[in-house]
């Protein structure tokens, strides 16, 4: 019986550490990382204008005769 009933109290104290560690980093994790928008897009200092990323369409599709 004794040894059941360490294996619970040390399953409550582990489950409970658990707990803070996670809303420990959630609110460490919130300071310290910048917004979404930053990690996925670079400034817009290192992007090109779109026409250099998109060439004009005319000139890649055949026009088809206007007559």
């Amino acid at each position: 019986m004794d040894e059941q009933e360490q294996a619970t109290q040390d399953h409550g104290d582990h489950d409970e550490q658990l707990d803070q560690r996670q809303h420990g980093n959630h609110a460490i994790g919130g300071q310290e990382l910048p917004p979404p928008q930053l990690l996925l897009l670079p400034p817009p200092q290192l992007l090109p204008p779109p026409q250099l990323l998109l060439p004009p369409p005319l000139q890649l599709l055949p026009l088809p005769p206007l007559s």
